[in-house]
């Protein structure tokens, strides 16, 4: 590496033999601001001044530089890739061998795909990061030609040049307004997030499930009936022994070889369900929805999504039972059928918050659902969305005595 260029202040990180010191390691746990990526026989000297230099401005721990953030034993790919994901900016520094060191039996090290700085730079464009090329000791930028295909939009990225004091002063304001904007951008999506998660803070927490219920499918209704309410500043609680025997008496039967959708969405829109505390009755006033991409804009009125699931028996064991994520699982068999609400959506991966009829599965019945799984595994043409309401009062008192002694006949009967 040619010398000539190096800064005065660079022997403040240098020791008495000219290597540099050794600062305590920094935990990956730590949120990256920015990754710096560089050989060593190429730009180390310059790269061990511009960690110190932007540290001084954003925290040294805010910066992951290799030797220094890696611990000792830690898979070297899989620590790249974890810091790229928290990194708001990836500084690649090209020296004048960058393009062309070569490795000890002769191929030039750009060209092997297992080279650690072609790595890095893959996976900063696979988590969209910010690339910011650096060209150091008069080192021009590379043309897409030169490049491996897997990295040639490097090329196209603007770079900076590093006379130091006024060349790190324009890349600490650069990295800046890229924090200014991935921070406004993950608010905005985090917002976003909580407007379209309805089953946050204390809105009729699944914790209170019944779980002895005889047909557990029955408390997704109920409990989407409940956020519905909630979502309207009403904190009712509804009888699942109602929405039952509603259920009995509308199929003749126990209901122990479960139960038609269909015989639900009749109960939940037209017979209701009696809260708990009182004799009011409330109805779900549910309308279809027209596939998983309308399902945001129901969410966004705060109206669960009420969906008939395909259980896949890997659902039930190992992480996804525990953890309630749930992915496209090739050769799973299906269990069964059962009753599951939508109750949030994740904009910025398509992901979706269902709610199962399992209180010891996932979250106390929540998990997440990735697209592919919600195509592969929803029931789409009976979903529905809900409103509830308090049911109003007939105009016609005189018939609905009538259906209601009807109802009473058939259940002695």
């Amino acid at each position: 590496m040619h010398r000539s260029n190096c800064p005065k202040d660079l022997a403040d990180i240098l020791s008495e033999h000219g290597k540099v010191k050794r600062t305590p390691a920094i935990s990956l746990d730590a949120p990256t601001r920015v990754f710096i990526s560089y050989r060593r026989d190429d730009t180390g000297f310059a790269a061990a001044h511009l960690r110190h230099s932007l540290g001084r401005r954003i925290g040294e721990d805010k910066i992951f530089f290799d030797q220094e953030t890696i611990p000792a034993g830690r898979n070297f790919e899989t620590a790249i890739d974890e810091a790229m994901r928290g990194a708001s900016v990836c500084l690649v520094l090209i020296g004048p061998l960058w393009l062309t060191v070569k490795s000890a039996t002769g191929q030039r090290r750009l060209s092997d795909p297992k080279d650690y700085v072609r790595r890095e730079i893959e996976s900063a464009l696979r988590a969209n990061v910010e690339v910011i090329p650096v060209l150091v000791d008069g080192a021009k930028m590379p043309k897409r030609s030169q490049l491996p295909e897997s990295i040639k939009e490097l090329a196209l990225r603007n770079a900076y040049e590093l006379p130091w004091q006024a060349g790190i002063l324009k890349l600490g304001n650069r990295i800046d307004q890229i924090e200014r904007q991935r921070q406004e951008r993950e608010s905005a999506e985090r917002a976003e997030r909580e407007r379209l998660d309805l089953a946050t803070g204390d809105l009729a927490s699944v914790s209170d499930w019944n779980s002895q219920s005889a047909i557990a499918s029955f408390n997704v209704v109920i409990r989407a009936m409940e956020i519905s309410l909630a979502r309207q500043g009403q904190k009712v609680w509804l009888s699942i022994d109602d929405l039952a025997a509603s259920a009995k008496t509308l199929s003749g039967s126990t209901l122990e070889h479960g139960f038609l959708q269909a015989q639900i969405v009749h109960i939940i829109d037209f017979v209701g369900i009696k809260a708990k505390k009182s004799r009011q009755r409330y109805v779900a006033r549910s309308m279809p929805v027209q596939g998983v991409d309308n399902v945001p804009h129901e969410l966004t009125l705060g109206r669960p999504v009420l969906c008939g699931a395909m259980v896949q028996n890997s659902w039930l064991t190992g992480r996804t039972a525990k953890t309630g994520m749930i992915d496209v699982s090739p050769g799973s068999q299906f269990l069964g059928s059962v009753m599951a609400a939508l109750v949030g959506w994740d904009p910025g991966t398509g992901n979706i918050k269902i709610l199962m009829p399992w209180s010891t599965w996932g979250d106390h019945g929540l998990g997440v659902m990735t697209r592919a799984a919600a195509e592969a595994s929803l029931n789409v043409s009976e979903m529905r969305s809900i409103e509830a309401v308090k049911m109003p009062r007939s105009p016609f008192p005189a018939i609905t005595t009538a259906r209601s002694d009807e109802r009473t006949r058939a259940s002695k009967r």
